[in-house]
């Protein structure tokens, strides 16, 4: 009898149902895992074929399976570096913000894209998000070099909107912390000086502005663009939309006033300063240089003078309120503060051509050398110690601005602060 018939082994119709079976199991457990994973919505831009072949690749190279955040993490990898970035930021926004391995970088580099899209409010909230959660509680899988980088486009942002106040606070953090490059220095120091409404910050905010059109800042930001550009009519009648739907806002207000301004209409400049509450020196610095120069048109010396020391108070190095102060001062006789005031901002002047020198493609030592010398004698103390540590890494060979930086150590006269 054979071993079939005796049952020890099965016969080959039984084998034939058997493999059948365990065939139809598999395509039921394959049907199983396909499912879960096509019920699970991929990302915008990402096809299953694609998903797969990551799959794949990511077995090859890394020698284990990966989970759906591992591949999400290096699609929005590799589509950035192909300057794919809407596809890249739909990968990135599929990671959990609280995942421990890329939660965080998920979250920069997402930041990162949607910058590059010009969505400038969606990539500042997502980089003010992701610095607060590291001073909070940092992640081992973010490095010092993407918190520096963060901070960066951070920066970008703000000086893209024109929000200089607030760009030198993150300007002076990189300074502080011995991660700003000599460009980043020289706008904390000279912020005034070296603003330039560039016509690639004007594509950019005009592209921020059709991706969010219902933000305020940033349409308002738009009309000092519009000025700069010398298309006055256009920002005429962007501001008087903003005002119709925001007329409180201080974004508002400061583009009504600039619109004003260019005009020279100095009856309805008048008639707006006179709306506001007194002048503090946490307005807008914008504002407050405007207020005086309307106070000094209309013959309210002392009132123009109290404006432009406020704007002096956190921006010493703004010309602009110097010749102001200078001109308040000749009105009220105070000519020995006048002459000051004029000497400074003769000087900054100076500082400026400089800045223009030092910043050039193939820049040298020089002009960086001039500026830490021409900013300790007007008292620039903390900008001339800063710009000179940032020319000494630029330039760590020159004798002379290690002479300079031996010099200013030694010093131990005092200069008033202006």
């Amino acid at each position: 009898m054979s071993l079939s018939a005796m049952g020890v082994f099965p016969s080959g119709r039984i084998v034939l149902k058997m493999t059948l079976a365990v065939g139809l199991a598999g395509v039921v457990v394959s049907g199983v895992f396909w499912n879960r994973r096509s019920a699970v919505p991929l990302p915008e831009g990402i096809g299953a074929e694609q998903y797969e072949r990551a799959v794949r690749n990511f077995r090859r190279s890394q020698h284990r399976n990966p989970d759906s955040p591992d591949i999400y993490y290096r699609l929005g990898v590799d589509l950035s570096e192909d300057g794919d970035w809407s596809t890249a930021a739909a990968c990135f926004a599929a990671i959990p913000f609280d995942n421990s391995r890329y939660g965080q970088p998920a979250t920069l580099k997402r930041a990162q894209a949607l910058l590059q899209l010009s969505h400038l409010s969606e990539a500042e909230r997502l980089i003010s998000s992701f610095l607060d959660r590291e001073s909070r509680s940092p992640s081992s899988a973010v490095t010092a070099e993407e918190i520096a980088a963060a901070k960066h486009c951070q920066s970008l942002i703000l000086a893209l909107e024109l929000r200089f106040d607030e760009r030198k606070i993150v300007l002076w953090n990189l300074i502080d912390r011995h991660e700003a490059d000599l460009h980043d220095t020289l706008a904390a120091c000279f912020p005034t000086l070296m603003e330039w409404y560039s016509p690639d910050g004007a594509r950019r905010i005009a592209d921020a502005c059709r991706a969010d059109r219902q933000n305020t800042g940033l349409r308002a930001t738009l009309v000092h663009y519009r000025l700069a550009q010398g298309r006055q009519d256009e920002a005429g009648a962007l501001v008087a939309t903003l005002a119709g739907e925001a007329p409180d806002d201080p974004r508002v207000i400061a583009a009504r006033l600039a619109v004003l301004y260019e005009a020279a209409n100095w009856i309805a400049l008048t008639r707006e300063i006179e709306k506001l509450p007194q002048p503090r020196e946490a307005d807008p610095p914008f504002i407050l240089r405007v207020r005086g120069q309307v106070q000094l048109h209309d013959g309210n010396f002392e009132a123009a003078a109290d404006c432009f020391r406020m704007v002096l108070a956190g921006d010493p190095a703004n010309a602009e309120s110097h010749l102001g102060l200078a001109r308040a001062c000749s009105a009220r006789n105070l000519t020995e503060e006048q002459e000051q005031h004029i000497a400074i901002a003769r000087t900054l002047a100076r500082i400026q051509n400089r800045l223009g020198w030092a910043t050039a493609a193939n820049a040298t030592f020089e002009p960086l050398a001039e500026i830490t010398d021409l900013s300790w004698k007007i008292g620039l103390r903390r900008e001339c110690r800063a710009v000179l540590d940032a020319a000494l890494r630029a330039f760590p060979d020159s004798a002379e601005l290690q002479k300079l930086q031996a010099r200013r150590s030694a010093e131990s006269v005092e200069l008033p602060v202006q």
